[in-house]
């Protein structure tokens, strides 16, 4: 496997994890108005940067073909 497929799985894994922390957080803690009152946006742009971003780059970097194991 090369390094940008597994930076394409990591960021498809990572995308689908956001995706439902998102809809756990403004359907079930802070449904309507409360999320925007509260500043969920912020955090939630905090969480979407280190782990959208963050996260597949760093397997990009550092990830090697043929290695024996994790």
């Amino acid at each position: 496997m090369s390094r940008w497929k597994a930076a394409g799985i990591h960021l498809s894994a990572s995308m689908l994890v956001f995706l439902v922390l998102l809809t756990i957080v403004m359907q079930l803690w802070y449904p309507g108005i409360l999320f925007r009152i509260d500043g969920g946006w912020s955090g939630l742009s905090l969480v979407l940067a280190v782990h959208l971003v963050a996260g597949p780059l760093l397997t990009l970097i550092v990830f090697k073909s043929g290695k024996p194991g994790l």
